[in-house]
């Protein structure tokens, strides 16, 4: 009998742990849904009196590239896959509209205002996120937090500045770059969908500060060479909602 007696417990413990797995198995939720929302994208200037490549020579020679801001706003679809509600993979593919107006004080000699010069950029661009998701238990309300990477590719884009009082023409050419992303905020559960309420905010990981980072040239004529502008910017952040529909498997 004392043979046979730890055989029996655990038989019994196999027995219950086999029990709890089949009430209460390992679950994976795949959600699918829509997400938009405003958004904005700042870069800074550059130096003034910097020696970088104008056609073909090195010139302290100023860009006139200016610090910039403004405000867009993106819609897209949203994929993450989420096990036992608590941590998961985020991805999505959203269409953006990213802006930057800017502006600089053109001055003579003596340090007198000659005009004001307006800059101005608009850009079309995909974002593909890849985040790690965190979610915080609740019954209706969760925070929920992110973490990870973001991938841009520009689709068009425009640069003007008004008036036009340099001797080089200035264009710009449209870019690919990565962010590092973070996002917080609030999950709503209304029946069997849930509505994300999250700030989103990104860094472009490989932004250059210098002249030669952030403009090109092109033609050996330093007077008359096309300043071409990387169309980057140096950060964006966002406020996104929409309503996400989770598929509940389980393992």
């Amino acid at each position: 009998m004392k043979r046979i007696a730890p055989f029996l417990v655990v038989a019994a413990l196999l027995t219950a742990g086999s029990t709890a797995w089949a009430q209460d198995p390992l679950s994976l939720k795949l959600g699918v849904g829509l997400k938009g929302g405003l958004s904005g994208s700042l870069a800074s200037g550059v130096a003034e009196d910097e020696v970088w490549n104008v056609g073909g020579q090195d010139l302290i020679y100023d860009p006139n590239v200016f610090p910039m801001f403004g405000m867009g706003g993106g819609v897209g679809v949203t994929f993450e896959a989420r096990i036992i509600d608590l941590v998961g993979l985020e991805s999505g593919v959203y269409l953006s509209y990213d802006n930057g107006d800017g502006f600089q004080d053109v001055n003579d000699a003596f340090g007198n205002k000659i005009v004001t010069v307006n800059q101005e950029q608009r850009t079309t661009a995909i974002h593909v996120p890849l985040l790690a998701k965190f979610v915080v238990p609740g019954a209706i309300v969760r925070p929920a937090f992110g973490l990870g990477a973001e991938f841009v590719f520009q689709q068009s884009s425009t640069f003007e500045q008004d008036p036009e009082v340099y001797t080089n023409p200035h264009t710009i050419e449209e870019s690919t770059y990565v962010l590092g992303m973070l996002t917080a905020g609030l999950e709503f559960n209304v029946g069997v969908v849930r509505i994300p309420l999250e700030l989103r905010l990104g860094y472009n990981l490989g932004f250059g500060s210098k002249t030669s980072d952030r403009v090109r040239t092109e033609g050996n004529n330093p007077t008359t060479t096309p300043i071409i502008y990387d169309g980057e910017y140096q950060g964006h952040f966002g406020l996104f909602t929409g309503i996400v529909y989770d598929y509940e498997l389980f393992l």
